[in-house]
């Protein structure tokens, strides 16, 4: 009623009615009430645990009441640890109710996130070696791994940028939690987010380390959505490194992969980022050639759905003709100061119409000139500058 109150007529929270004017939720809460009362009475503590719990996973469903589903989620707990002959397998089942609460409150406060931490780690603690089932039938142990993993990462997310230390070593628990449960889906984004830091902290070396490893899992795992995330961060990094040498070497493994396996949106993919490798490194031809695969790649494998590789095949597109200028560049800027008769005024018409440049440039792309600008400053010569200004200044004195 508060927050109604103070969000006003203009409100979403002004059109929804209170609880005392919803039968439905009152006759509930009265009837499980009622029950729990008496059951506490008679000093049963298992019927008043049953009750709370049931109030509580009832109003789950319902946005506006979650606080009551945190409130009774609480009264649970505080029951559940009177209960002492059951192993404590209620106690478990009550860590993991309030810790998903305070979790689902966490969106909106990061103290509700780090409340949820603690009784995820009592969930988590409270589960080990134990045999017990979720009410799908999976191990409440492996909910216990998911759950602390998931709390650790969205921490990490919620802490300042300023605070790297302590971002690091929340990950490195998630990290730790992750590999133990031997769960790849846990251990992938754990494996990532690890990298990811350590490469914000500057610490390079340790983060190609933990690529490394992100990689081999997910080529174990035959996960090439995580394959092709590896290939990206561990070139992005060989790159800063001046050492493409080993990022290309990581883009044709994945590549390899991906084609043995006819995963050929992935192969899209790599065939981009070899381009974009070669690219760098200086080998336009190279690099035009992968371009051109990742482009035309949902026409050679006759693609059912050609819009899966609609990104990458555009980005190739735009790519091609990068890599075509940074190609005919090499030839234009080598015919321009070779001293074959004609060149310069070949070149200059070629621009004037771009079109046959084999024919025109010839086997300029492998000629070295005699003299290049680099080394030498030329001397114009001003009477032959006056009859032939588009090339007059390659001739000294």
């Amino acid at each position: 009623m508060e927050q109604r109150r103070i969000a006003g007529p203009d409100s979403v929270l002004w059109t929804i009615p209170p609880i005392s004017e919803q039968p439905e939720k009152v006759h509930l809460l009265r009837d499980y009430l009622a029950k729990a009362e008496a059951a506490a009475r008679r000093r049963d503590d298992h019927t008043v645990y049953s009750c709370y719990v049931k109030i509580a996973k009832y109003f789950r469903d319902f946005p506006d009441d979650l606080w009551l589903t945190e409130h009774f989620f609480h009264y649970a707990l505080i029951v559940a640890r009177r209960i002492k002959d059951d192993g404590g397998l209620k106690l478990a089942r009550a860590y993991e109710y309030y810790g998903l609460a305070k979790e689902a409150q966490g969106k909106f406060d990061c103290r509700d996130l780090e409340n949820a931490c603690r009784y995820f780690i009592e969930f988590y603690n409270a589960t080990r070696y134990k045999p017990w089932k979720e009410e799908d039938g999976t191990s409440m142990g492996s909910a216990a791994d998911r759950c602390l993993v998931r709390i650790y990462l969205a921490l990490v997310d919620k802490t300042g940028k300023d605070y790297m230390c302590e971002k690091i070593a929340l990950c490195t628990k998630a990290h730790e939690i992750a590999v133990a449960s031997g769960d790849w889906s846990l251990t992938a984004p754990a494996c990532l987010k690890m990298g990811q830091l350590l490469e914000e902290a500057d610490r390079s070396t340790e983060a190609i380390t933990f690529y490394r490893g992100y990689f081999d899992l997910a080529k174990d795992a035959n996960d090439y959505k995580n394959l092709g995330g590896a290939c990206e961060a561990l070139a992005k990094l060989f790159r800063k490194q001046n050492n493409m040498d080993d990022a290309i070497k990581y883009l044709k493994m994945f590549a390899d992969i991906c084609e043995e396996h006819c995963d050929w949106v992935q192969l899209c993919r790599a065939c981009y980022l070899l381009g974009n490798a070669y690219d760098t490194v200086g080998d336009h031809a190279a690099a035009l050639e992968w371009m051109k695969k990742a482009h035309k790649m949902p026409t050679y494998v006759n693609a059912s759905n050609p819009a899966l590789f609609g990104k990458t095949t555009e980005d190739a597109r735009i790519m091609i003709g990068v890599t075509r200028a940074h190609q005919m560049n090499s030839n234009y800027t080598n015919t321009v100061l070779s001293e074959v008769r004609g060149a310069v005024l070949r070149a200059v018409g070629w621009k004037a119409d771009p079109t046959d440049e084999i024919n025109v440039f010839g086997g300029a792309a492998s000629y070295r000139p005699r003299q290049r600008f680099t080394d030498t400053e030329p001397k114009r010569d001003v009477v032959m500058y006056s009859r032939h200004p588009a090339s007059s200044f390659l001739h000294q004195n």
